[in-house]
């Protein structure tokens, strides 16, 4: 650090301001893993050191990398201690989920898992994942379970292969939502068919959620 200062100073007043601006502009939400005692550079970070994950956007490896990062730091700091996870997901890749629910299984930790918003698609089955008991959604949420979606080309042979992965795939997430529901089998895939729009009430009798928060009273006393 105290190179990177001294070479600053020699660089014309404008090339610093650049420099400046162009290190600020690389700084990804939810990418900053620190640790206790550091000092907190934005707002996500300070959620990471009160054990909180955000999933804000569509899943894309980069999100799913970071994501993976963060539980797995949690954990190596705190064993036993609940990690929350709040989701707010349009959905995103299938493999970046399913590396993130992978993790979620792997650690021992107590998961929490919050639904603001919306969790569609791939960003369901993350909200489905967390502890049994411990998955929440806002009143005003809808979760939807929808197929993965993912487009043939190619040769005849290629089309045949793909449609044999996205087969393969399909059953697996299926899989997935009849353990973490109770439901059988039969039932998600019925369910998977087409969009299957639920608010919080509706997701929670599926099995998807295990609580609907309710709103706590305002404290008017001035």
């Amino acid at each position: 650090m105290a190179l990177l200062q001294r070479c600053m100073r020699l660089l014309p007043r404008k090339m610093q301001t650049r420099f400046v601006q162009h290190t600020q502009s690389r700084k990804v939400y939810n990418s900053d893993v620190v640790e206790e005692n550091q000092p907190v550079t934005n707002i996500y970070s300070h959620l990471l050191q009160q054990r909180i994950i955000c999933i804000m956007s569509p899943i894309s490896d980069e999100i799913a990398g970071s994501v993976i990062a963060q539980i797995l730091h949690l954990q190596a700091a705190n064993t036993k201690q609940t990690i929350h996870m709040y989701i707010n997901c349009a959905g995103g890749r299938v493999s970046s989920t399913l590396g993130i629910y992978d993790t979620m299984q792997f650690v021992g930790n107590p998961i929490a898992t919050w639904c603001v918003g919306q969790a569609t698609d791939m960003g369901s089955l993350l909200l489905s994942a967390g502890t049994t008991g411990m998955r929440h959604a806002l009143p005003h949420s809808r979760i939807t379970l929808t197929q993965p979606v993912s487009g043939l080309s190619g040769q005849a042979s290629d089309v045949e292969i793909q449609a044999e992965e996205i087969s393969r795939i399909l059953n697996q997430v299926n899989n997935i939502y009849a353990k973490q529901t109770g439901r059988s089998l039969e039932e998600i895939e019925d369910a998977m068919q087409r969009h299957k729009f639920m608010d919080a009430e509706t997701a929670k009798d599926f099995g998807i959620i295990d609580k609907v928060l309710e709103f706590p009273e305002k404290n008017t006393n001035k």
